[in-house]
């Protein structure tokens, strides 16, 4: 009530407030299931893993374009931004073969998460 929303309400009685965009999206994000928040931890690791190192990311393009794959790279996440983490988990799905090659490869521990049914 201190800040600019609290004095506008008191000059103005009438009025309603809400959240921005993001932050009604960062507070669904704290009610989201932990095997969800799991999920998109996991793609955050394996897509940081490759696209942060160069020469990492060189390799993987290479492997799709081997594969004649419709995409050669992965979308990085902005770690700020949980929004874009669906579109990074769609990106990652759709290059789950090509990403499974790559880190079985590489022996990467979370390469394994990629088969796990559950």
């Amino acid at each position: 009530m201190s800040g600019a929303i609290g004095k506008i309400k008191g000059k103005a009685k009438g009025c309603s407030s809400g959240h921005c965009m993001l932050h009604l999206h960062a507070l669904a994000m704290k009610k989201m299931p932990p095997f969800k928040k799991e999920v998109l931890s996991e793609t955050v690791k394996i897509i940081n893993f490759i696209k942060s190192r160069p020469k990492k990311n060189k390799l993987f393009k290479i492997l799709c374009d081997d594969m004649e794959s419709l995409h050669t790279s992965l979308l990085l996440h902005p770690e700020t931004r949980w929004l874009s983490r669906g579109k990074s988990l769609i990106s990652l799905f759709e290059l789950r073969n090509e990403v499974g090659i790559f880190l079985r490869d590489n022996d990467f521990a979370l390469g394994e998460k990629l088969c796990d049914d559950r």
